[in-house]
């Protein structure tokens, strides 16, 4: 081993270390992000040969380069997390009486938007995963002239609770459950993912946030074995209780999670073939995550940051390779880097309550997608934090309005 590659590896292990060190001593926005961050992080340590990147074989040993980009960005999401520290306040008071009805509505609004979604939608259901992204445009949206995250936010409510009554609890938290086993049905991983975060990462510290990482590391691919079962177009259905079909599936799952090569794999092909790698397009992924909605409108097509990576490694309709945020740091000159704060202070500002699972899920997104999608999302999380705040002045009025016009008794009675 040379000198750049041992040099580099220790660097990278200490600003892991750093991680989780600080993971533990910041507030939950910031231990959110560093989780994904050491989540990621890892995947530099352990070289890996043999990965099927779609039709694309991946082999990685250490490069100096990759330890680099991935210890440099880790230590600017430790900034980031003593950032969010010093501002302890969130901007929704989850306390306030107006703001918790507003979430209340919030939730039943996301309840009926869930609904809909079900009714309008069920036969694309059934199809694998990646004919039913490709079909998305042809679907119903859940709220008719737009669509919401429904099933985030009953998830996230799930653990983040807008009720204060008992009975409502228990209403919430079983919407809650059937909305993350519809998600599973459709072969999403990362609802339950994010749904089960909220409870544990709020009860630990570092080591814990250490031990749920390297868990779900080299352990967590069962849970894509977990995602298969529930989603029938899997058709693996009559092999789960199969011994032989689970130590065959582990044999070759164990170890750093598929997730995490094959966000790496984004990262090596684009340094093996620098020609991928074109600078001006960052400035344009951007550009379309926040205005996409208006060019569009105009007539102008942005293609994703992965069209060029699919087509390298032969995905089918609907399937998507991943990024990385290596990745949109590199091709943007670093100009995403503001982005990441400005995600970091809107989970601060919805600590507490169920739209944090939306940042959250944004801070996973960031990690794994390009830039145009997860800022996508934050447009659409900085429309429902509006949402809020303004239902919460519409229901102030309301209830100012109703005391003045209450009728008074008399005085000397």
């Amino acid at each position: 081993m040379d000198v750049a590659i041992g040099g580099s590896l220790v660097a990278h292990f200490l600003t892991l270390f750093v991680v989780v060190w600080v993971a533990g001593r910041v507030n939950l926005s910031g231990r959110f992000l560093l989780f994904f961050a050491l989540f990621y992080g890892i995947a530099p340590l352990v070289p890996f040969t043999g990965f099927e990147f779609f039709q694309y074989e991946v082999s990685y040993s250490y490069d100096p380069r990759v330890l680099l980009l991935y210890s440099l960005s880790s230590l600017f999401f430790v900034l980031v997390a003593f950032v969010l520290q010093a501002f302890p306040c969130a901007a929704l008071d989850v306390l306030d009486v107006d703001t918790a009805a507003a979430l209340r509505v919030l939730w039943c609004i996301a309840l009926v938007a869930w609904l809909i979604d079900i009714a309008a939608n069920w036969s694309f259901f059934l199809l694998p995963k990646h004919e039913y992204i490709a079909s998305i445009p042809q679907q119903t949206k859940n709220l008719f002239l737009f669509t919401i995250p429904a099933a985030e936010l009953l998830a996230g409510a799930f653990a983040l609770s807008p009720f204060r009554s008992v009975v409502m609890r228990r209403v919430v938290a079983i919407v809650g459950v059937l909305a993350v086993l519809q998600s599973l049905v459709l072969g999403y991983r990362h609802v339950a993912l994010l749904a089960l975060l909220l409870i544990l990462l709020p009860r630990v510290r570092s080591l814990g946030v250490l031990t749920l990482c390297l868990f779900l590391t080299f352990i967590g691919e069962i849970s894509n074995g977990i995602k298969l079962f529930f989603s029938p177009a899997s058709g693996i259905q009559g092999n789960i209780l199969d011994a032989v079909w689970w130590r065959e599936y582990l044999e070759v799952s164990i170890g750093v999670s598929t997730e995490q090569k094959a966000i790496l794999s984004n990262l090596l092909i684009k340094l093996a073939h620098p020609e991928f790698i074109d600078y001006w397009r960052g400035f344009l992924y951007l550009v379309a995550g926040l205005f996409g909605s208006i060019i569009s409108r105009i007539g102008v097509e942005v293609t994703a940051s992965t069209a060029e990576l699919a087509a390298f490694v032969g995905t089918l309709e609907g399937q998507g390779t991943g990024y990385s945020i290596q990745l949109s740091i590199i091709e943007s000159f670093g100009l995403v880097l503001p982005f990441v704060v400005l995600v970091g202070f809107l989970a601060r500002a919805t600590v507490g309550t169920m739209l944090f699972i939306l940042a959250a899920e944004i801070m996973f997104s960031m990690m794994r997608n390009g830039p145009e999608y997860w800022l996508a999302q934050v447009n659409k999380l900085i429309f429902l934090i509006f949402l809020v705040w303004l239902l919460s002045l519409i229901l102030q009025f309301v209830r100012v309005r109703s005391q003045s016009v209450a009728p008074r008794l008399p005085a000397d009675l």
